[in-house]
């Protein structure tokens, strides 16, 4: 179908002659899939990114105070996120996705909140990757929370089925299982994708056949 070079003995010299077979006819044309990279929320699952954090807010462990929230302006603004630093605004944002999903006020240590304080961490972390791609610190942590929390997942799934597929719906994640590897080649997919081809033409005209 494709071209190949074939060898020619020529009859009676024995010289052998290398000649290009014809193209093939197939409109079939192949290119290179994308690399995704493991950071990219396509291949994490993170179907939303982390909410736009709220500056403005005190930190988590001032947020009972009663004696800040009778306070004067500035006494507010000294003990907000913005002034005290954005790390405090992602502690707010992972304590938000731990409440959806703890069973309880003592809940710390289950799977659905390691999960959920992992999700906040990648999140907050693909967001920064994109302001700054060559930071490879943050890509080697970032991809290996994803692997961490993927083997949560697949525990969880193992386990708990129905609890697996609440915390996706609450998270907002869509769960990659690990595929085997297969390299990628262009000959091994020109011949799938000829198969198909194949099998499209030969449904076409049984379809034409009438009974």
């Amino acid at each position: 179908m494709f071209s190949t070079l074939r060898s020619l003995i020529h009859p009676g010299n024995g010289v052998i002659l290398s000649v290009r077979g014809l193209k093939s006819d197939l409109h079939i044309k192949w290119v290179r899939p994308e690399k995704i990279a493991c950071w990219d929320p396509k291949k994490s699952g993170d179907l939303s990114p982390l909410k736009p954090l709220d500056m403005s807010k005190p930190p988590l462990e001032y947020q009972d105070s009663e004696e800040l929230k009778t306070a004067n302006e500035y006494v507010r603004k000294v003990f907000s996120c913005d002034f005290m630093g954005r790390r405090y605004a992602t502690q707010l944002a992972r304590q938000q996705l731990i409440d959806k999903v703890k069973a309880n006020n003592l809940d710390f240590t289950s799977c659905e909140v390691q999960i959920a304080s992992m999700t906040a961490n990648i999140r907050n972390l693909q967001e920064h990757y994109k302001l700054s791609p060559r930071d490879k610190n943050s890509r080697v942590a970032l991809k290996e929370i994803i692997d961490k929390r993927k083997k949560r997942l697949k525990h969880l799934r193992t386990w708990d089925y129905k609890k697996f597929e609440w915390l996706l719906e609450n998270l907002d994640l869509m769960y990659h299982p690990h595929p085997p590897y297969e390299r990628v080649e262009r000959k091994k997919s020109l011949r799938r994708l000829t198969s198909k081809w194949c099998d499209e033409v030969k449904s076409k005209k049984t379809g034409r056949i009438p009974y």
